[in-house]
């Protein structure tokens, strides 16, 4: 899906056997193309405060949905669903990851390759 959706002549023309180059800005263009549903799996924001404030007083809010929720989640789902995708654990199914994954996706196949 990733190189049918975002490789072009140039690239095909210029990374010759290594297409898959181009994919490694695919997480920021889709966010431009509708996909910010998932900017903060990308990161863990840590809050650092160089005085005597409170996080309260700052009115700093966590994202509690980021790397550290989705990564574990996605990879289970790859590895488990490499080897058998009609048994996937409900720790993956009912998982948020999961769910906003496949209301892009229109197959489990798909699903995957967005993962």
């Amino acid at each position: 899906m990733l190189l049918k959706n975002y490789s072009d002549r140039t690239t095909e023309e210029k990374e010759s056997e290594y297409p898959f180059v181009e994919c490694i800005t695919w997480a920021d263009d889709i966010k431009r193309r509708g996909g910010a549903w998932q900017s903060s799996w990308h990161y863990e924001d840590n809050v650092f405060i160089g005085d005597n404030s409170s996080l309260s007083d700052l009115k700093i809010k966590h994202d509690y949905k980021n790397i550290s929720l989705a990564l574990p989640i996605l990879f289970t789902w790859l590895k488990d669903g490499a080897k058998n995708p009609n048994n996937l654990s409900p720790n993956v199914t009912r998982s948020l990851i999961y769910e906003k994954i496949m209301k892009s996706a229109s197959n489990e196949i798909e699903g995957r390759s967005i993962a």
